[in-house]
């Protein structure tokens, strides 16, 4: 992006031309004078589950998940929280993207992939 901006405003710059990038010595350059940013791994976010999260799928499950907790009428600390974590067979590379230091999440969109998946719940 850096390279595109120098050659939109028509300034001088050391980028390469043959690889339309800015570089590696750029880039932590770039990051030295912007401490508030760094170098993360993207967790990557299905498409599928990307559309799925909508308003009105949230309030369908609030619709159901509400009158079940007065069903069950536990107090709130009988309830657990837990997470779950996926496992793939297939190696991908995942690039690393410039985020906001301290931001919890940071995601991309991946596209379905094939091979085994093991699911972990914690």
């Amino acid at each position: 992006m850096a390279f595109q901006l120098a050659i939109m405003k028509g300034l001088n710059h050391p980028f390469s031309k043959n690889d339309e990038a800015a570089g590696r010595k750029w880039l932590h350059s770039f990051l030295r004078r912007h401490q508030e940013l760094s170098l993360r791994k993207p967790q990557s976010t299905s498409m599928a589950r990307i559309r799925g999260f909508k308003q009105e799928n949230v309030i369908k499950f609030f619709d159901i998940y509400e009158p079940l907790m007065n069903i069950i009428n536990h107090s709130p600390n009988r309830l657990y929280n837990c997470d779950e974590t996926d496992l793939t067979v297939i190696q991908h590379e995942v690039n690393k993207l410039v985020s906001l230091k301290g931001k919890r999440q940071v995601g991309s969109v991946s596209s379905a992939e094939r091979g085994s998946l093991v699911t972990g719940v914690t």
